[in-house]
C-alpha cells in the first residue's frame, strides 16, 4: 500500500468522526451507505494485504 494514500484515508476518517451529522434523514442514510461501502473496501484491502500478519516482516 502507498503510505501517502493511507495517510489520506486516516485524515479523512478523522475529519468524518468529528463532522456534523446531516439533519435530513435521506442525506444521513445516503452518507451512511457510502461510509459502509468505504469500510467494506478498506476491510478488503487489509485482507488482501494479509492483515496485520503481513506487517510483521
Amino acid at each position: 500500500m502507498s503510505w501517502p494514500l493511507v495517510a489520506q484515508v486516516r485524515q479523512v476518517a478523522s475529519a468524518l468522526a468529528v463532522g456534523v451529522v446531516p439533519d435530513a434523514p435521506g442525506v444521513c442514510l445516503a452518507e451512511a451507505e457510502d461510509l459502509l461501502f468505504a469500510r467494506d473496501r478498506l476491510i478488503s484491502a487489509i485482507a488482501a494485504a494479509g492483515g496485520a500478519g503481513a506487517c510483521r516482516g
